[in-house]
This record gives structure tokens, sequence and C-alpha cells, in this order.
């Protein structure tokens, strides 16, 4: 055998090796536009097949589908939810309103406890205010005319000092020129009469003067003589008198700011407190 066939040899064997060893690559499997139709599907079940999947590719179509599964989802969970929601919101709201309650029963006391100290500190103003006038008197019913019966020009040309002497005289009491601080008309004059005011420099001459009001009772002129009272007191006096005139009580009276009643005549001496207090002692 010559050299060149045994290099041949060696060539087609070296050949067959390397193909034995290199493994074939399976051949490519192009993807194709036809849709794969099992073996087992008839002809009719393809067609349908073919058909329904052309109508989900329809956006509107889907769009409806998924609609409709929605809504059969909110259906479906949407009363455990609104149960859960309104036993959450219920019981927020129980606790709210009881915070709140709360909140307003504290402020409720604390409004109460103000207003029963506004009560204590009127009713302190107003018996300070009474204390005050406490040397006054009031000589209501007075003619508004002068020396010669003549109408005043104004209050100022009226001499209401003159007037208190007076009336001091017609009780039967004497009263000095400087037993008198001042003395002047209360309001407008109204049908030819006048109220007057006068603060006296002792208690005791105003007391005295005070205590023979009485001895005005046949005064031709009905002019009468008053304790000065508060704003608050005179309304309760003025409820007394009207009281008195349908004969629900027998008498009514004032004494050093203090207002007395006496229901029948032989009855006990009551101190009223205001228009209340009054009512709620009278026979039934």
């Amino acid at each position: 055998m010559s050299k060149n066939s045994t290099k041949d040899s060696t060539k087609d064997t070296l050949i067959k090796r390397k193909m034995s060893i290199t493994p074939e690559k399976p051949p490519s499997k192009r993807p194709t536009k036809t849709t794969k139709i099992d073996s087992d599907e008839s002809g009719d079940t393809a067609v349908l097949r073919c058909a329904i999947m052309k109508v989900l590719m329809d956006e509107q179509v889907l769009s409806a589908i998924c609609e409709q599964i929605l809504s059969g989802v909110v259906a479906v969970i949407k009363p455990d939810i609104d149960s859960q929601i309104s036993d959450q919101v219920s019981e927020s709201v129980e606790n709210e309103v009881s915070d709140l309650n709360q909140k307003i029963a504290s402020k409720d006391r604390e409004i109460a406890e103000l207003n029963t100290r506004i009560q204590k500190l009127e009713a302190r103003a107003e018996e300070q205010e009474q204390y005050s006038r406490r040397t006054c008197l009031r000589f209501s019913n007075i003619p508004y005319i002068d020396g010669q019966g003549n109408t005043p020009k104004s209050p100022w040309d009226f001499d209401t000092d003159k007037i208190v002497f007076d009336m001091c005289s017609a009780v039967g009491v004497k009263v000095g020129e400087n037993e008198i601080g001042r003395s002047h008309i209360v309001g407008e004059p109204k049908n030819g009469k006048c109220q007057i005011i006068a603060r006296f420099q002792s208690y005791r001459v105003r007391q005295h003067v005070y205590e023979n009001r009485f001895k005005l009772a046949k005064d031709s002129q009905k002019r009468f003589i008053n304790e000065d009272l508060t704003k608050f007191r005179f309304k309760t006096v003025r409820h007394l008198a009207k009281l008195k005139s349908e004969n629900k009580i027998h008498k009514y009276w004032t004494q050093d700011g203090r207002i007395f009643m006496r229901v029948r005549e032989r009855g006990p001496k009551l101190l009223i407190k205001n228009i209340d207090d009054a009512e709620s002692r009278l026979d039934p």
C-alpha cells in the first residue's frame, strides 16, 4: 500500500468520528398563520371556536363582557361590603356621639354653674344698688306749677326743694334746709303732674318722713310718698298693686327697700323676693 492511500484512509476515519460526535440539529418549526385543530375536534366545533375567538377579539364585545362580569361580582360582594361598612360607620358614629354627649354634659354643668354665679352676682349688685338709695324718697303726683300757678318753662325753673319741704310739713315732720342733699324731677312731667326724688342727709330724718306718709291718705291733691326702689323691686311692687286691685292680697308695703305683703287681713307678714315668690304665696 502506498503512502498516499494511507493518508486518505486516516482522513476518512477522522471525518466519520467527527460526524458521529456532533449531534444533528432538529429542523426548525416555523409558525404558521393557520390555527392548529386537534384531531378529535369535528369541523363544526372548529368553526364555532374560530367564530368565538373572532368575537372575543372585538373590543366592544370584550368591554361589555367585562362589565357584565364586574356587575355580577359587585352584586355578589356588595351586601357583605355594605354590611361591614355599615357596622364600622355605626360603631364610629356611636363613639363620636358618646364623646359629644359627654362634652355637652360637661358644658351644661359649666353653664349651670356660671348661671348660678351670675344670678348671685346680679342679686348682690341689685342689693347694693338698693342700699345706695336708702336715704332717698320719691314724692309722686306733684302738680307741675310754680308759685304763681303757671307751668314752669323748664324743669330747672321748678323749685323741687320747696315742694319737698312742703310735703314733709304736710306729714308733720319739720325738715331743715341742710337736711336735704339734693332734689330733682324724675322723668318728664305728664298731665300736669311730676315726680320728685330727694336725697336726705340723714337716714333718720328720711325714715321719720316715710313713717308718717300715711298722713297724706286724705290729701286733696292725692300726693303720696314712696321709697326709691330699683327697677327690679319697683316691678315687683307694681305686680303686688295689681294683685291687691284683684282682691288677691290684703296689703303690701316696703320697708328699707324690702317688700312685704299680707294675703289676708290677719295673715302673717311675708317677705317677698320677686313676682314668682308673690304668686306662690297666694291662696289656692
